[in-house]
């Protein structure tokens, strides 16, 4: 408007004697000059700078809108997972949109794997229903073909597609990847829009890779605070979210040729898979740059994986695996009328990951240890006695080096503790263990919030001396309750006013708890098993009589016909 106003009375105020044809002309000439003059600022000003450019706002002030997209890939055509999967973020996004919370962008888009038409009519179809935009990805056709390149190198060329889509050609501040056999919680959006609004506001360190939906061992027995998010070396990747800057500055540049994807060096028998090369990635970086990465991952997952099958019947894993590793996973349960409470939900989780920003998760570390009254050496059994506590454990034959080599040595501290002593998950295939910061792992455990210390992590020096004597005081373990034939250890506890609480049944989860609840007669028929349903003994009393659970697979609502399960009541489940 200032251009056209100066144009205006420059021409008003000159005495310039021509003829009138002429002084259109020179208007005309004018008014082109100006166009090209604005068009020019137009395009040189970008409408929508980078989030790592953006002012910050100032306190009292609305955040900066930031751009959050769920990616769904849809590698195996499975329509009826995928349209539950939609229909619950569709919920949720909708509900998260209506929030005052912050000034957040969401969208959905489903990534089609140009199968058959017939396979991408009913994506398509499951995608409109769902107001989902869809995208059809583009692969090579050498990746494609099975003899020529295994499954790995596709699904590789898949996720860096769909990457490329979200920060090179698209729009996205923040894209979350999901696979269309996951299951997810109420809050996973809310989840999600909380990381992207405090990593927006500078609030997150720069050591922060990626945010996770999912925690390796979040299971019943171990996990319990909805609201705790805690930082990990590993990455864990069933349902993510990474910001543009990290995917531009250093994933996309060091993408690997598909031969990476074709062999693995620490396990020939299979290939690496994109998920080996983001693990790989931490390696690198922190060799070259010196930058440690970590993702933040919930105590309680926000995704479940399914034994979900395509239209030939394949299925995403085995029955075995999906029982064993994935049925045993807490995630929160869906509350009635739950788009109430999204807001609020926000806000709490933007705490959270305020709190899990590297000083504060650091000091929160400190602190707390320096405060713990009860503190333990090497055996988990010594935590049984107590209750609702923060308890130390010290494992003086941990350490907070990844090791290949010790995967599967059962002389490994880790895969002594956690594999051993606790039944769950240890290192992970990249030779780091699940969890792990800075030689710290934290779980639930028997309701007990557990900080296990290697014996050179930085964090063993903030024991404070006057807590290395063990709290005397007992807390009761709750109500034996034997159920009946095929009755899950919730219907037993139900029948006696009280409520199963899974955090408590390691207790009873031994052979020598079954042999002096009188279940189990001979011991020697007393072995572990891959069930959820244990522990428990066979009405029969055959060879077969006597079962106990992984700790990892512990459920109060599994049973099993022909089988008495062995429980612990307790009328405080919080």
């Amino acid at each position: 408007m200032r251009l056209n106003a100066c144009l205006f009375f420059f021409f008003r105020r000159q005495k310039i004697h021509t003829s009138r044809r002429s002084y259109w002309a020179i208007a005309a000439f004018a008014c082109v000059l100006l166009l090209l003059v604005q068009l020019t600022l137009f395009v040189a000003l970008p409408l929508d700078p980078q989030p790592q450019h953006r002012q910050q706002p100032q306190q009292g002030q609305q955040p900066q809108q930031f751009r959050l997209r769920f990616w769904v890939l849809t590698a195996g055509q499975r329509a009826t997972q995928l349209d539950r999967l939609l229909r619950k973020l569709r919920l949720q996004v909708d509900a998260q949109m209506q929030t005052t919370c912050f000034a957040a962008a969401l969208d959905i888009v489903v990534v089609n794997d140009a199968g058959s038409l017939e396979d991408w009519r009913s994506t398509c179809n499951v995608a409109a229903r769902h107001g989902a935009t869809l995208m059809t990805a583009t692969v090579p056709v050498a990746a494609r073909n099975k003899e020529l390149a295994p499954a790995s190198v596709h699904l590789a060329h898949l996720y860096r597609w769909t990457l490329d889509m979200a920060f090179t050609e698209g729009p996205d501040d923040f894209a979350v990847l999901l696979e269309d056999d996951l299951d997810v919680a109420w809050d996973l959006v809310a989840f999600f829009t909380a990381a992207a609004a405090v990593a927006s506001a500078g609030a997150l360190d720069p050591s922060q890779f990626c945010v996770s939906a999912w925690g390796d061992n979040g299971f019943l027995a171990t996990s319990s605070d909805e609201l705790a998010v805690r930082r990990g070396e590993h990455f864990m990747g069933l349902g993510w979210m990474l910001s543009r800057h990290t995917y531009l500055e250093h994933v996309a540049r060091h993408w690997p040729p598909d031969a990476f994807f074709v062999s693995n060096p620490h396990f020939p028998e299979f290939p690496q898979e994109w998920d080996d090369y983001i693990r790989a990635l931490f390696v690198h970086d922190k060799d070259l740059h010196g930058i440690r990465w970590e993702c933040l991952y919930p105590e309680v997952p926000r995704t479940h994986h399914t034994l979900a099958t395509n239209a030939m019947g394949t299925y995403t894993t085995t029955s075995k695996l999906q029982r064993t590793r994935f049925d045993g996973m807490r995630m929160p349960r869906d509350p009635p009328m739950f788009a109430a409470l999204v807001q609020d939900r926000t806000r709490m989780l933007v705490q959270s990951f305020e709190r899990a920003a590297i000083a504060s998760y650091d000091q929160w570390l400190r602190d707390t240890l320096a405060q713990v009254a009860v503190v333990v050496v090497d055996k988990i059994a010594d935590v049984s006695a107590f209750r609702y506590r923060t308890v130390a454990l010290v494992c003086a034959a941990c350490s907070q080096k990844k090791h290949y080599h010790l995967m599967s040595d059962p002389n490994d501290g880790w895969n002594d503790l956690l594999q051993t002593q606790l039944g769950l998950l240890s290192r992970g295939a990249d030779g780091i263990v699940r969890g792990i910061h800075q030689g710290v792992v934290v779980l639930s455990w028997l309701t007990n919030t557990l900080i296990i210390l290697a014996h050179d992590s930085p964090f063993a020096a903030a024991l404070s001396s006057s807590s290395t004597q063990r709290d005397p005081a007992l807390v009761s373990n709750g109500t034996l309750a034997i159920g009946q034939n095929g009755q899950s250890c919730a219907e037993a506890c139900t029948l006696k006013a009280l409520a199963c609480d899974e955090r408590l049944l390691p207790i009873v989860n031994s052979c020598e708890s079954l042999l002096e609840a009188g279940l189990c007669t001979n011991i020697s028929h007393c072995k572990r098993d891959e069930g959820s349903a244990w522990p428990a003994a066979s009405i029969a009393q055959n060879n077969d009589g006597c079962k106990i659970a992984f700790t990892r697979s512990l459920s109060c609502s599994a049973a099993v016909i022909g089988w008495q399960r062995l429980c612990i009541c307790t009328d405080n489940v919080n």
